[in-house]
């Protein structure tokens, strides 16, 4: 059986912050010319707010991109492969994915698990990054010992523990009951 831990980001677009991703992006093994290219185009970016035709008054943003800015997805995607990399690097047992701010990582035990969760919270730290407190925990099989999932925290927050999750719309132990002999 599988001990899932689910995360979610707080104020994903908010917290991109071009010079931090450009690095990561590099040391991923990205162009170091596109990289910096990418950071210097949000020095000094102007916003405004839009409310149907009318537009409000500019201002610099001091760090993140707005979402809906087409190239916010490739900075999502090098955090998340970033974090994904750190992990495997940090608790190579433990199997981390994700997808935009969703990220899970799961394993068969919960000491592993919990690496991985203290690990995940070194990345954010590192990173300007902080996890929302929805974050939760389960497992697939049915008799796991609450308890010992109720210890698994990353940080300071203990995450909650649930009985089945929707990843992408698609009810895990629903799909994972499925397919066991």
């Amino acid at each position: 059986h599988w001990i899932y831990a689910l995360l979610d980001r707080v104020k994903c677009f908010d917290r991109l912050l071009a010079w931090i991703i450009a690095g990561i992006m590099v040391a991923l093994g990205g162009d170091a010319g596109v990289a910096g290219a990418l950071r210097r185009r949000y020095v000094g970016f102007l916003r405004t707010f839009r409310v149907g035709p009318w537009c409000g008054g500019f201002w610099a943003a001091t760090d993140g991109m707005g979402q809906g800015c087409a190239l916010s997805m490739i900075y999502i995607n090098v955090t998340v492969e970033g974090w994904r990399r750190y992990l495997r690097r940090k608790v190579p047992e433990v199997r981390p994915t994700g997808f935009v701010d969703d990220r899970t990582m799961r394993h068969e035990e919960t000491a592993v698990v919990q690496q991985g969760l203290d690990a995940a919270l070194t990345y954010d730290r590192l990173t300007g990054k902080r996890t929302n407190h929805k974050s939760k925990v389960f497992s697939t099989h049915p008799e796991q010992c609450a308890e010992e999932l109720g210890d698994l925290h990353y940080g300071p927050m203990k995450l909650d523990t649930v009985d089945a999750e929707k990843l992408l719309g698609v009810e895990q132990l629903s799909l994972i009951h499925i397919s066991e002999p």
